[in-house]
């Protein structure tokens, strides 16, 4: 029992110092590709979402933690004080239920990158749904119309499936980060962000 518990901790300082680590490499902001890039926005309605609390609007972004169990977003969380002010409350670990498609941008006024989200005058620090999203609609064509082929049932199977999909936006100072998932799953913890990760990783 004694060797077991001693392999477990192990484990748990081996990926504590691994996220460390790839949390300092990333400068704080885990890139990753996207399943699909997203479109220029140019239609859509963003309606921002209440979580219990809101990213960081200082902070460059959000550190993406995949694991075997699942894909989170972890972030610093905040919430308003009694006088209104944003005060830190721990990290966040939001998980992307059902996630099929996720990417990062850097935030510019002009949209050069691609993804110009300024067209629903999205503010840093907060987390949006975009409904009657485009990129939504591209997602669920080249995903489930690839995947479920070309006839009718399985388009109408397709059909079902993606009606689950959602398309939600958290926003940074630096950068925007966004993905199709059937919703999200969030809760705030107050341990050291190498201790969160190993846990993720271990299914705790």
């Amino acid at each position: 029992m004694s060797t077991l518990r001693e392999s477990s901790a192990s484990r748990r300082q081996f990926l504590r110092d691994a996220a460390l680590v790839s949390a300092a490499m990333a400068g704080g902001v885990g890139f990753t590709a996207p399943a699909v890039a997203a479109p220029l926005a140019s239609a859509g309605e963003a309606k921002k979402l209440n979580l219990g609390f809101a990213p960081d609007a200082g902070a460059a972004g959000a550190v993406l933690v995949p694991t075997n169990w699942g894909i989170y977003a972890t972030f610093r969380a905040m919430v308003s004080n009694e006088d209104g002010a944003q005060e830190p409350v721990g990290t966040a670990v939001v998980e992307l239920v059902g996630c099929v498609a996720k990417t990062f941008s850097y935030s510019t006024d002009m949209g050069a990158d691609g993804r110009p989200y300024s067209f629903f005058d999205l503010k840093s620090g907060a987390i949006y749904e975009i409904v009657d999203s485009e990129w939504l609609l591209k997602v669920e064509e080249e995903t489930f119309g690839r995947a479920q082929g070309t006839g009718q049932g399985a388009r109408a199977a397709g059909t079902q499936v993606a009606k689950l999909l959602r398309h939600y936006v958290f926003t940074f100072r630096h950068t925007t980060f966004q993905c199709i998932a059937e919703g999200l799953k969030p809760k705030v913890s107050t341990e050291p962000f190498g201790d969160i990760v190993a846990d993720l990783a271990l299914g705790d």
